[in-house]
């Protein structure tokens, strides 16, 4: 509907540590503004990791991996047991019989020396 305005919303951070003098300062206003980005790109590199079919009960594939990096990728169990991993070398998509691991519900994480990415994944 382009009637529907979103409203804009802003957080200012002070820091008042009285044991600095003035020279450390750390404005934040709607002039000069603290962003931290991070959050904001590790939910588009989250978005973009695709695990399907889900669930599923032999063959698993993860689509939307960096392909210039290298990363690990670890099943785990809801007791945090490790029951896959499984090292990748600059893929963009892998997959993996996954028959041998019980049914269950299980977090499939994917880790790279610049992010992390934890998805659920159901085994039929």
């Amino acid at each position: 509907n382009p009637l529907v305005s979103i409203p804009k919303m802003a957080y200012s951070i002070y820091i008042l540590d009285t044991t600095l003098d003035n020279r450390y300062e750390f404005p934040c206003d709607s002039l000069n503004l603290m962003v931290d980005t991070t959050l904001q790109i590790n939910e588009q590199i989250e978005n973009r990791l695709q695990i399907y079919p889900n669930p599923t009960n032999d063959l698993l594939t993860l689509n939307g991996l960096d392909a210039t990096l290298s990363g690990i990728i670890t099943i785990f169990n809801l007791n945090g047991q490790v029951q896959f991993y499984e090292k990748v070398n600059e893929l963009k998509t892998v997959s993996f019989d996954c028959s041998a691991i019980p049914q269950g519900i299980y977090m499939v994480e994917y880790r790279t020396e610049n992010f992390k990415i934890v998805k659920k994944w159901i085994k039929l």
